[in-house]
């Protein structure tokens, strides 16, 4: 039987608070099975998160732009 992984996202502001403060959770996550996605403003540490075995997901995110709806269309 073809089981998929379940999957697991983290929306961060910036890869590096990811990698800062959400790295160990999501290695523990990964070890657990799932399939782990960062969806996070790129600014220097893309490559540290894919070579974790992440997947990446590029969002345009703008600190202090404003209010929680405007971070919804983003």
């Amino acid at each position: 039987m073809n089981r998929r992984r379940p999957k697991v996202l983290y929306v961060v502001s910036e890869d590096w608070l990811f990698l800062a403060h959400r790295l160990p959770m999501a290695r523990a996550a990964r070890e657990a099975g799932f399939d782990v996605h960062v969806a996070t403003k790129p600014s220097g540490n893309s490559d540290d998160i894919r070579g974790e075995g992440f997947t990446l997901h590029p969002i345009p995110f703008r600190r202090g732009a404003g209010s929680a709806l405007s971070a919804v269309a983003t």
